[in-house]
C-alpha cells in the first residue's frame, strides 16, 4: 500500500485571522484550500468575544441612567384595580423620544391630551384604572388602552423602586449580552448565506468556478473587518444609523478581495474553460 496522501495543515489560525482579514491574500488563499468546513464555528466565536465589549459599553452606558430613572417614578399602590399615588398630578417622566405621564385627577382624559402627542414617539399616560400607550413604529401610528392589573393590593415604596432599579441596572448587561449574541448570530448567519452566493457569482465572472462551503468560508473571513470596526464604532461615539449600510459594503468589498485572491488560471482544461476550487469535505 502506498503512503497516505498527506493532508495540508492550514497555516492561519482564527486569532491570526482576525487582523490578517483586512489585507492578506495569502489568508483568503488558505481559507479556500485549507481550511475546513463552512467557518461558521470561527463565526460565532467571533461573535462571542466581539459581544463582550458592546454589552459592557451598555451596561456601562446605562448603569448610572437607570437607577435614575427609577428615582424618578412617585411611591404607588394598586388597590383593586385602581392606582394611585400621593404625588402632585399631572405627574410626568420625559426620557429620549417618549414621556409617561401619571393622572389619576380627569385632567388628561385621552393620549391626545397629553402635551406633546404627535411629536413623541412613545407616549404612556396612567390613569386611575387604564392604562394608555402611544407608540410611533416604523411611521405607523399605534394607540392601545388597558385596564389596570386587577391587583388586591400591590404597593411600590421609595425603598422598593430604588432596589428595583439597582438590580435592573445590574442585569441590564448580561441581558443585553444574551440578546446582542443571539441576534447578531442570526443576522449574520442569515446573511452570509447570501454573500456566499455572491462569492460563486465574483468567482463565474472572473471565468472561474468556487464551490458553496468554500465561497461561505471566504464569506465569513471577508465579514471580519467590518464585525471588528463595528465594535469599534461604539467607543468612538459614531453614528450608528448608517451602519447596515457601511458593514454591508465593507463586507463586500472584502469578499470581492477574497475571491480576487484565488488563482482559477492553473490547471485548465482545454474542455473546462474553468477551474473549480472546491471545499474539503
Amino acid at each position: 500500500m502506498g503512503q497516505d496522501e498527506q493532508v495540508p495543515e492550514r497555516r492561519y489560525s482564527l486569532w491570526k485571522a482576525w487582523g490578517l482579514s483586512f489585507f492578506s491574500k495569502a489568508l483568503y488563499r488558505d481559507v479556500a484550500e485549507n481550511w475546513k468546513g463552512t467557518a461558521y464555528g470561527a463565526l460565532f466565536l467571533t461573535i462571542f468575544l466581539l459581544s463582550i465589549p458592546r454589552g459592557f459599553y451598555i451596561q456601562d452606558k446605562f448603569a448610572d441612567q437607570v437607577p435614575d430613572f427609577f428615582k424618578r417614578i412617585p411611591p404607588f399602590k394598586i388597590e383593586k384595580g385602581v392606582f394611585s399615588t400621593e404625588a402632585a398630578q399631572p405627574y410626568r417622566i420625559d426620557y429620549k423620544g417618549g414621556a409617561i405621564v401619571i393622572d389619576t385627577t380627569g385632567r388628561y382624559q385621552s393620549l391626545t391630551d397629553v402635551p406633546g402627542y404627535g411629536n413623541l414617539e412613545r407616549i404612556e399616560l396612567v390613569k386611575a384604572t387604564e392604562y394608555l400607550e402611544h407608540r410611533v413604529v416604523l411611521g405607523n401610528v399605534q394607540d392601545r388602552t388597558r385596564r389596570m392589573l386587577k391587583l388586591d393590593s400591590f404597593i411600590a415604596t421609595r425603598e422598593d423602586l430604588d432596589r428595583w432599579g439597582e438590580r435592573f441596572a445590574f442585569w441590564l448587561g448580561p441581558a443585553l449580552f444574551l440578546f446582542i449574541l443571539l441576534g447578531w448570530s442570526l443576522m449574520n448567519g442569515v446573511t452570509l448565506l447570501l454573500y456566499a452566493l455572491l462569492g460563486v457569482f465574483i468567482a463565474d465572472v472572473r471565468k472561474g468556478s468556487l464551490d458553496f462551503k468554500v465561497s461561505l468560508r471566504l464569506a465569513v473571513v471577508s465579514h471580519f473587518p467590518a464585525m471588528i470596526l463595528l465594535t469599534l464604532t461604539i467607543f468612538l461615539s459614531v453614528d450608528s444609523h448608517w451602519s447596515l449600510l457601511w458593514t454591508s459594503l465593507i463586507s463586500i468589498g472584502y469578499l470581492v478581495f477574497a475571491v480576487s485572491s484565488l488563482d482559477f488560471s492553473e490547471e485548465v482544461e482545454e474542455d473546462a474553460p474553468k477551474r473549480k476550487v472546491s471545499g474539503r469535505r
